[in-house]
């Protein structure tokens, strides 16, 4: 199967990360991965591996990388026969999604991670939300598949889009970050595993962790967060001033 995705992930530019490692990974299970990254500043396109090709759109702004990415999927398209198309998320990258699969006359699975927009409460975060709802709504209905992390997040789905709807768990590509510590520790482990963004709720999770350090507990707990974000520097930030 030879897939193309449509992301924001500007970290597979970076040498090392874990966003180009999962890619790689993921690319051994197809014949070829080429994926379109939104991109202002300039980048060059980038082989991850023989099967995993990274291409940036370098944009002017927003409004062009729709435009760019309809233009780097014909030039794509033009080399192979793209089976697949995966956009990110029903929004955005979905409506770029949807019009490439067009283009190009592939499959397109969207995806659903973290954000339902059949939450009411993410409707409400924004009045921009409201418009952007219908454009969701329609992706997801146009879509051949959809893929959804959260479990409840598949089950609602599915009650609207059936069959269409399946589960992806999110596993990091080195597992063994996340083994137990090889120096005993007796008291409470705390585990946070998160992106750090604005609806995790960062300022309560800081609130959290200094009321357990508060608590006269016999064995000073652990309290590990596992996870990045663009609010990583800032939430660090908060925690070194407590």
């Amino acid at each position: 199967m030879r897939t193309l995705s449509i992301s924001f992930d500007k970290k597979l530019f970076d040498e090392g990360s874990e966003s180009q490692k999962r890619q790689i990974k993921y690319g051994e299970l197809l014949d070829s991965s080429d994926i379109i990254v939104f991109v202002k500043n300039h980048h060059s396109p980038k082989f991850l591996s023989d099967k995993v090709k990274v291409w940036p759109t370098n944009s002017s702004g927003k409004i062009s990388y729709i435009f760019n990415a309809i233009r780097l999927s014909r030039e794509i398209s033009k080399q192979k026969k793209i089976d697949v198309v995966i956009s990110q998320d029903p929004l955005f990258s979905g409506l770029t999604g949807f019009v490439v699969s067009k283009i190009i006359k592939a499959k397109h699975l969207t995806s659903v991670f973290g954000d339902n927009i059949y939450d009411s409460y993410w409707r409400r975060e924004s009045w921009l939300r409201y418009p952007l709802y219908f454009v969701g709504v329609f992706i997801l209905q146009k879509a051949d598949a959809i893929q959804a992390d959260g479990l409840k997040t598949v089950d609602d789905l599915k009650k609207r889009f059936h069959g269409k709807v399946f589960w992806k768990p999110i596993i990091p590509t080195d597992i063994e970050s996340f083994s137990r510590p090889k120096e005993p520790h007796d008291g409470i482990n705390i585990l946070f595993v998160n992106r750090l963004i604005p609806q995790k709720n960062l300022p309560m999770l800081v609130r959290v962790i200094e009321g357990i350090y508060k608590k006269n507990f016999q064995n000073r707990p652990i309290f590990t967060v596992v996870g990045d974000g663009y609010l990583r520097d800032k939430f660090e930030k908060s925690l070194k001033k407590r």
